[in-house]
Order: C-alpha cells, then structure tokens, then sequence
C-alpha cells in the first residue's frame, strides 16, 4: 500500500513533455491545487528525473491548468502541439517561508525533495535535494 493514501496533505502531480510547432519543447510541471480543482503550472526546460543533487534550474509559473491534465496526453493548442505523460505521483508541500517551499514528489520509482523559490513575478527556481530509489523496496 501506498504509505501517502491516507495523508490528507498529499496531493497529485504530473510533468507533461509539451511539443509545439512554434514553440520550443518543454516541460510542464503541473503541481493539484490545494482546493483540488486546478492544476498550478510551472514551465521549466528539463524533465526533474534528471537533475541532480543540489542543481538548481529557472522555472516560469503558467496560467494554471484543467485537472484533467492529471491523466490526460495528446493533441493541444487545437492541434498545433502534444502533451506526453513523464512522470506522475503524489506530492507533499511544507512551506519553509513565504517565498521557498520544500516538495517532496513520490513516483513509482523514487522519493525526490526539492526547494521551491519564487523569485519575483512569475519566476521561480527549483533545487533537488535528494533522491530515494524504491528499486530495493517492494
């Protein structure tokens, strides 16, 4: 059993691969809102599985997106772009001050933390702390 099922401060979150025919390839982080009607978006240029320990990258938070997007993947934009599935989980949010907040994403493969930084407007940064593979656990 999923040891976050019960924890009612858990929420869901996916990152999409989105393809653009104007635009250049990114990430969307989509992160449930605590109301759990929307999904808070932030773009970023690089899928989180491949940062490492204490890197830091630039996010830009996006107008936020449908709860649908929790499953869905396909055309966008009326058929100018694709959305694709990466990675998807549940997250915990403890917020350290009133502009850095510790998440922590829990996927089928790894417990990942990282601070999240607004920086100013719709900047942010994001920095991994630390990974747990599940790959020794059931």
């Amino acid at each position: 059993m999923h040891k976050l099922m019960n924890n009612p401060n858990t929420r869901k979150f996916v990152l999409h691969h989105h393809t653009h025919q104007q635009n250049p390839a990114h990430f969307d982080l989509m992160l449930e809102s605590l109301d759990g009607k929307t999904l808070e978006t932030f773009r970023l240029a690089t899928q989180l599985c491949k940062l490492r320990s204490g890197e830091t990258i630039s996010l830009e938070k996006i107008a936020g997106h449908d709860i649908k997007f929790l499953t869905y993947q396909g055309a966008v934009n009326h058929g100018c772009g694709n959305v694709e599935l990466v990675e998807k989980g549940d997250f915990e949010q403890n917020q350290i001050d009133s502009s850095k907040a510790a998440l922590t994403f829990h996927t089928a493969k790894a417990v990942a933390t990282y601070n999240l930084t607004h920086i100013s407007g719709n900047k942010y940064s994001l920095t991994k702390l630390d990974t747990n593979n599940h790959n020794s656990q059931e």
